[in-house]
């Protein structure tokens, strides 16, 4: 096992060939810090896709075009209130 690596792959736009991207830290606490911080951003990103595309469909749904319909970031940001007093990866590494 590598501790002071950080991987992850994705999948390229271009192509579609996925790519592995790999970092060496200098410490286990470094990598696991940038490992929790990534985790936390796609969190967020995935609650933020998930609140739009719920509004859509409501709308959708609705036959509305937007008229009366909340603000899907104003519902994202309210699930961003639960992170302000979460845990994050800080400190000195």
């Amino acid at each position: 096992m590598h501790d002071k690596v950080f991987a992850y792959i994705v999948q390229s736009q271009h192509n579609e060939t996925l790519e592995c991207h790999a970092f060496l830290c200098t410490k286990k606490k470094m990598a696991q810090a940038v490992t929790l911080t990534v985790a936390q951003a796609f969190r967020v990103a995935f609650e933020f896709w998930q609140a739009a595309k719920e509004e859509k469909e409501k709308r959708v749904k609705s036959g509305s075009d937007g008229e009366g319909a909340s603000n899907p970031q104003s519902e994202s940001s309210a699930s961003l209130g639960s992170l302000k007093g979460g845990e994050v990866a800080t400190g000195n590494f």
